[in-house]
């Protein structure tokens, strides 16, 4: 296995599981992107952490990031905390960047 792509979906109480393209762009016009990004971080990498306490070894996990976390000035101290935190080697993680990004950076 190469890796793995962490896939945030949104379980909304009276309907199937909500795919991002339908729930992210209300998160970044809200504000919420930011806690939505960090908490997608730490679950990926406490899920890393399970994978390798059941011996399956170092697999990458990637994390898809939006525009908006870039401008985000605490960004960065996330992943280095939450690597710290569950043991991670930080370079198992890697952020990828979205296709919005683009669009993103031109607004």
């Amino acid at each position: 296995m190469a890796g793995v792509e962490s896939l945030l979906r949104w379980q909304h109480p009276a309907e199937v599981l909500i795919a991002p393209a339908l729930f992210i762009p209300l998160a970044e016009e809200s504000g919420l992107i930011a806690g939505i990004g960090a908490w997608t971080i730490r679950e990926a990498c406490r899920q890393y952490q399970l994978w390798r306490a059941q011996g399956l070894g170092t697999i990458p996990v990637l994390i898809n990031l939006s525009a908006l976390q870039l401008r985000d000035d605490g960004l960065l101290a996330v992943p280095s905390e939450v690597t710290a935190r569950y043991d991670v080697p930080p370079d198992q993680i890697e952020l990828e960047l979205t296709e919005s990004l683009l669009v993103g950076l031109n607004a």
